[in-house]
């Protein structure tokens, strides 16, 4: 943000996780983009914020994405938030929104279009199994240094019996990974409203919790 000062308090309010400082830091942020449009940095912590918890608010932040997207269309991230948070919000993507992503899979750069792909691949998970299946692939294509696309497709392979692809995939996806969080610890400093953050946990998990690494290297040991 071009305003460090507000920044820094603002993060301090958040690292307090009470409802209250939450919801002071998102009427500071809502004043500052609107003062300072052309900010995305605060845009971007202004839509993470609304995913935190206590508040966890999918449609405000897809409601703030949707006006982000009006001052910077250039950020094709915000499409793929959209998907997020309306899946996060009510379960699934509706029809609208699937056939938006197939067309916008064609324009997409290759890191886009793998986020893209993972997405739809949830979509079509207990409706086609043929679609799952393409989707993760084309998912692994375009994002091969990505790690959740390998963990669902190595995980569903297992499902259907073939052990040795899906172990082999699932061990490609866990070698990627590049941050660990302890579940126990719970002094790790992090920026819990920066984009990049929130995108490696929720979607390409490259970050990924401790106990669902566990998971999979317990898969990894079955027969």
């Amino acid at each position: 943000m071009k305003d460090g000062e507000l920044k820094r308090k603002i993060t301090a309010l958040v690292n307090e996780e009470k409802l209250e400082k939450l919801e002071k830091a998102e009427a500071l942020l809502i004043d500052y983009v609107h003062k300072n449009p052309d900010d995305l940095e605060g845009w971007n912590r202004l839509i993470i914020l609304e995913t935190l918890d206590p508040i966890e608010d999918y449609e405000q932040a897809t409601e703030y994405t949707k006006e982000a997207l009006t001052h910077h269309n250039d950020q094709p991230i915000y499409f793929v938030l959209i998907l997020l948070f309306a899946r996060l919000h009510r379960g699934e993507l509706d029809h609208v929104l699937v056939e938006q992503a197939k067309g916008a899979l064609n324009k997409a750069d290759p890191e886009i279009a793998s986020m893209i792909s993972l997405l739809l691949a949830n979509y079509y998970r207990s409706r086609d199994s043929i679609q799952y299946e393409a989707f993760l692939t084309k998912s692994i294509e375009d994002g091969p240094y990505f790690v959740g696309n390998y963990l669902e497709l190595g995980d569903y392979y297992l499902e259907k019996g073939q052990r040795d692809l899906g172990k082999e995939l699932i061990r490609k996806g866990l070698a990627q990974v590049q941050l660990i969080y302890k579940t126990e610890d719970d002094d790790e400093e992090l920026d819990w409203l920066d984009i990049d953050r929130y995108v490696n946990e929720m979607l390409t998990r490259v970050f990924i919790m401790e106990n669902s690494y566990n998971y999979f290297e317990e898969l990894l040991q079955q027969e």
